[in-house]
C-alpha cells in the first residue's frame, strides 16, 4: 500500500496569518482545514484502477468464448465435420427396405446394414413371448397380425410391457 507524503495540516508562519485565517472564514471554530477531497479522491483512484483491471483481465476469457462461438457458426455443419459416414434409412418401412436397412426389433427402428448387430438382433428375436400393443397399458388391444407386423417393422407406434422395455435398455447397454 502507497501512503501519500503531502500534509494535511496548513503551516502558517506568525501569529497574524493565525488570526486573519481565523477571522477571514465562515468556519470561526477551527484553524484545521485538511483538504479532505483531494485526499479521499488519490486514495479511491488506485482501487477504482486495479478494480477495473481485474474486470477487465476476468471478461477476457468470456469474450474469447463468444469470439470462438460465434466463428464456430459459420464452419460446416457437424454431419460434414464427422469422419464417418451418416446413413440415412429414410421415413418408411418401405423406404428403408429400399435403402437396403435393416429392422430392429428390439430398438423398434430401421438401422443401416453396417449398424445391425447379428448377434444381438438374433438373441432378442429367437424370443417368442415378446409383445406389443396397439394402446399403452392394454396388453388385450393386439393380436397376431400386429404382432408379425410389428415384427416386420410395419408399425410406427407400439406399447410395450415394462419387463420389455427393461430388456430393451439391458440389449442396448451391450450394443
Amino acid at each position: 500500500m502507497m501512503y501519500s507524503q503531502q500534509s494535511v495540516y496548513q503551516k502558517l508562519d506568525s501569529v497574524s496569518e493565525i488570526e486573519g485565517s481565523c477571522c477571514d472564514s465562515d468556519d470561526r471554530g477551527s484553524i484545521y482545514q485538511p483538504d479532505l477531497k483531494s485526499r479521499y479522491l488519490s486514495q479511491l483512484l488506485p482501487k477504482c484502477a486495479l478494480f477495473l483491471g481485474v474486470v477487465f483481465l476476468a471478461s477476457i476469457p468470456g469474450l474469447a468464448s463468444l469470439k470462438l462461438l460465434a466463428t464456430s457458426r459459420d464452419a460446416l455443419p457437424l454431419s460434414e465435420r464427422i469422419p464417418i459416414p451418416i446413413t440415412q434409412c429414410g421415413s418408411s418401412p418401405e423406404e428403408a427396405r429400399r435403402l437396403g436397412c435393416r429392422f430392429e426389433m428390439h430398438n423398434f427402428a430401421w438401422v443401416p446394414p453396417q449398424c445391425y448387430d447379428d448377434e444381438l438382433g438374433d438373441d432378442w428375436d429367437s424370443h417368442a413371448d415378446w409383445v406389443w400393443s396397439r394402446s399403452p397399458n392394454n396388453s388385450a388391444d393386439t393380436d397376431e397380425q400386429f404382432m408379425a407386423d410389428c415384427r416386420a417393422g410395419n408399425v410406427r407406434t407400439a406399447w410395450l410391457p415394462w419387463y420389455q422395455h427393461m430388456a430393451h435398455c439391458d440389449i442396448i447397454m451391450k450394443k
